[in-house]
């Protein structure tokens, strides 16, 4: 976890520490394995600044594929982190299709689940339908609206079925002033 840390911290000032981060992100991506999801994720975040072609992201991008890829059963991430997951790819590997091909499956299974969040990270990494372009992206923007409406909707209904309370504390329609008169 100090490792971690390191890598976090040392992303934050890449431009001043890239040796630092690239020595501790190498370190850090091969104890990947003992790591949980959650902590590969924050690894992933630190280690953006090095880019795409950098063989630290490349290799954590692959895992995330893999261990994605092979999540039919049980969910590593909840939706709003595979949306995240799918934010970062875009900035540093938007040519990664197979990596957005299984965000997008994992996405259309777990989405329902998906939040604000979620909906925001989607929208940053495909603004307004740009962004990767990879098999299934057409189907994974169409559910996505899909949802966002259908939520939309949700909320609009339980808003009606929520009482109204008055916003004035007085029982009349008098103010104080006018009843003291």
């Amino acid at each position: 976890t100090v490792l971690l840390k390191v890598v976090v911290a040392a992303g934050a000032a890449a431009a001043h520490c890239r040796p630092l981060l690239e020595a501790a992100a190498n370190r850090a991506a091969l104890k990947g394995a003992d790591m949980k999801p959650e902590q590969m994720m924050l690894l992933t975040q630190g280690v953006l600044p090095l880019g795409g072609s950098h063989p630290v992201v490349t290799r954590l991008l692959n895992f995330w594929a893999q261990l994605l890829a092979g999540a039919e059963k049980a969910p590593v991430l909840p939706a709003d982190d595979i949306a995240q997951l799918a934010m970062m790819a875009s900035m540093v590997a938007p040519e990664n299709g197979l990596m957005f091909h299984v965000i997008a499956q994992r996405l259309q299974e777990a989405g329902s689940s998906l939040t604000e969040a979620g909906f925001a990270s989607i929208d940053a990494a495909f603004p307004g339908g740009a962004g990767p372009k990879f098999p299934g992206k057409e189907q994974l923007l169409t559910f996505i609206e899909e949802l966002k409406r259908k939520k939309a909707e949700e909320s609009q209904s339980k808003a009606k079925l929520v009482p109204r309370k008055d916003r004035s504390r007085s029982r009349s329609w008098r103010s104080r002033s006018e009843r003291r008169s």
